[in-house]
C-alpha cells in the first residue's frame, strides 16, 4: 500500500515548526517596525520603513512555506541567517558597547536557526523527501 503524507504544519518535524514559528515572529516584528518607520517617515532623516515591510513580507512567506517542505525556503532562510550572523558580528565590533548584548542575541538566533535547519537528521530527511 502506498501512503502519501501531506507536508505542512503539524506534520513537519518539531524543529522545522520551531524555525517557522521564529521566522513568522520575526516577520511580524519587521512588519510592525516597518509600519512605525513609515508613520514616522516625515520626522526622520532616512526612510527605512519600506525596507522593513519588504523584509517582513519575505520572512512571512518563507516562514509559512517552510513546514510544507520547501527546499528553497530552507535555503533562503539559511542564507538570511548566515547574513544575519555576519551583520551581528560586524555590529558587535562597530556599535557602541551598549549594543553588544543585542548583537550577541542576534548572533545566537542566527546560529540556532542554522543549526535547526541543517543539523538534525529528521530535518534533513524531511527536506530530502519530495
Amino acid at each position: 500500500m502506498n501512503t502519501v503524507t501531506k507536508k505542512g504544519w503539524g506534520t513537519a518535524p518539531f524543529w522545522v515548526d520551531l524555525v517557522a514559528t521564529i521566522t513568522l515572529c520575526k516577520a511580524a516584528f519587521l512588519l510592525f517596525f516597518g509600519a512605525i518607520g513609515i508613520a514616522a517617515e516625515s520626522s526622520v532623516s532616512s526612510s527605512w520603513g519600506g525596507g522593513m515591510v519588504a523584509l517582513g513580507v519575505v520572512f512571512g512567506v518563507l516562514g509559512w512555506i517552510l513546514p510544507r517542505g520547501s527546499r528553497i525556503a530552507r535555503l533562503l532562510l539559511g542564507l538570511l541567517a548566515v547574513a544575519s550572523g555576519i551583520i551581528a558580528i560586524v555590529w558587535a565590533f562597530n556599535a557602541p558597547r551598549s549594543a553588544l548584548i543585542e548583537a550577541l542575541v542576534m548572533l545566537g538566533f542566527a546560529v540556532v536557526v542554522i543549526v535547526l535547519l541543517f543539523v538534525p537528521e529528521g530535518v534533513k530527511e524531511y527536506f530530502r523527501k519530495t
